[in-house]
């Protein structure tokens, strides 16, 4: 990760990885809808953009708090890199699920999949370490605040857009 950022490069993969997370996130309303849409998947893709985007500005500021000194673009590929091995975790049980593996049998393989969301998670601590130049427990912290702090006016504004209109 810091050969790619001296080297300004990853950008692109990044966004790339970050607009595939979203697509694989949007999975599950693609598998629910009763008239089911490719464009559920751009939405997904555009969603994840965005996220990658807001989150990389949310870490960028709780970075500077921790007396870091990130830089925007670095944050975005750290962070988007960071996410590959989740995007191919959930990829995965998107897989599994469309093809037709019910739910007690995903649920058996709950050991890999806790294995591999650890790994992610490491993956994605170490890469955000170099971005936001902190050692690991301040990047630890650092997400920390991120999520907590975006989660309660992330979770109103989507409850502000996707309110169901009074009858």
């Amino acid at each position: 990760m810091r050969a790619l950022i001296e080297a300004d490069a990853g950008h692109t993969a990044a966004l790339t990885i970050g607009a595939t997370f979203g697509a694989v996130q949007s999975a599950r309303l693609y598998l629910v809808a009763q008239n089911p849409s490719a464009l559920t998947f751009l939405y997904g893709a555009l969603c994840g953009v965005f996220g990658l985007y807001l989150f990389g500005a949310f870490f960028r500021v709780s970075g500077r708090a921790f007396k870091g000194n990130p830089k925007p673009k670095s944050v975005r590929t750290s962070l988007g890199l960071g996410l590959l091995p989740w995007t191919l975790l959930f990829a995965l049980t998107f897989w599994l699920m469309r093809a037709g593996q019910d739910a007690a049998t995903i649920a058996k393989l709950y050991p890999l999949f806790f294995v591999l969301f650890l790994y992610g998670y490491i993956v994605l601590l170490l890469s955000l370490s170099v971005s936001l130049g902190l050692s690991l427990w301040k990047t630890f912290f650092c997400i920390a605040v991120t999520f907590i702090g975006s989660l309660f006016p992330l979770t109103l504004l989507a409850q502000l857009v996707f309110a169901t209109p009074a009858t």
